[in-house]
C-alpha cells in the first residue's frame, strides 16, 4: 500500500510518501517547504510523488494532520484529500497534530515528560503533555487552550515556534513521515468529507447591523 501523508498544520509544511506492508512502513520520499516562500502544497506533493516514482492513481491512502495549527494549511490539506478521494477513490484518515508532534520528537530521541506548545493566536497557546518512552508516547494531559504566559511546562518543551513562548524550548514541527507511520498503525479510515480541522476555540459570530434605507 502506498501512503501519502500531508502535515500542513505548521508554517513548515511536509509531505511524505510511504510504502506499507504488514506492520512495516518504509518512507520512500519526504519533502518540506513553506508556503511563505511561494511553495504550495500541490508543489510539495508533486515533488514527493516524483521522488518516489509514483503517480497519483497509485496512492491508496492519504493521511492528514488535523491540527491544531494553521487553519488555512489544514483546510487546504483536507481539500486535497477530498479531491483525491472523489477522483481516485483513495482511503483517507486524519490524526491530531499534537500526537504527530510528540511522536516526531520521540523519533528524534526525546524521552520522558514533554510539553507540546502550538500557537493559538490572540496571546494563547494550545498545550498538551505527553510521556514518551523508547517505543511510544502516552498522553498525560489533553490538548487545551491557555494564555501563553501560563504555560507551566513540565519536561522538554517542543512545538512550532515554541521558543518564542518560553526560553529553552525547542522548535519542532510535526513530521509527515511520522504521520504516515501512525496512519498505518493506528489511523482510522473515514470518508474525506468527515475530516475536520481541530479548532478548540469556541466560535462566536456577530450579526451584522441591517442596512439603513434612506428615503
Amino acid at each position: 500500500m502506498n501512503i501519502l501523508a500531508l502535515e500542513f498544520s505548521a508554517p513548515e509544511r511536509s509531505v511524505a510518501v510511504a510504502q506499507a506492508a504488514a506492520e512495516s512502513v518504509k518512507i520512500v520520499s519526504s519533502i518540506r517547504g513553506s508556503d511563505f516562500h511561494g511553495v504550495t502544497g500541490m508543489m510539495l506533493i508533486d515533488r514527493a510523488l516524483r521522488e518516489a516514482s509514483l503517480r497519483p492513481p497509485e496512492i491508496a491512502l492519504i493521511a492528514i494532520g488535523l491540527g491544531p495549527g494553521s487553519y488555512t494549511g489544514i483546510r487546504s490539506a483536507i481539500a486535497i484529500a477530498q479531491g483525491f478521494q472523489l477522483g481516485l477513490g483513495v482511503e483517507t484518515t486524519g490524526m491530531a497534530s499534537d500526537i504527530v508532534l510528540a511522536e516526531t520528537a520521540r523519533a528524534r530521541g526525546v524521552q520522558g515528560e514533554m510539553t507540546i506548545v502550538i500557537d493559538a493566536q490572540r496571546g494563547d497557546v494550545y498545550r498538551a503533555r505527553y510521556s514518551c518512552a523508547a517505543e511510544s508516547c502516552r498522553e498525560i494531559a489533553p490538548l487545551h487552550i491557555i494564555p501563553s504566559k501560563n504555560i507551566e511546562a513540565q519536561g522538554m518543551i517542543v512545538g512550532p515556534d515554541a521558543s518564542k513562548f518560553m526560553a529553552g524550548a525547542s522548535d519542532l514541527s510535526p513530521s509527515a513521515e511520522t504521520l504516515a507511520k501512525l496512519a498505518m498503525n493506528i489511523g482510522k479510515r473515514v470518508p474525506a468529507e468527515q475530516l475536520e480541522p481541530m479548532y478548540l476555540r469556541q466560535t462566536t459570530f456577530v450579526k451584522a447591523t441591517p442596512p439603513r434605507h434612506v428615503p
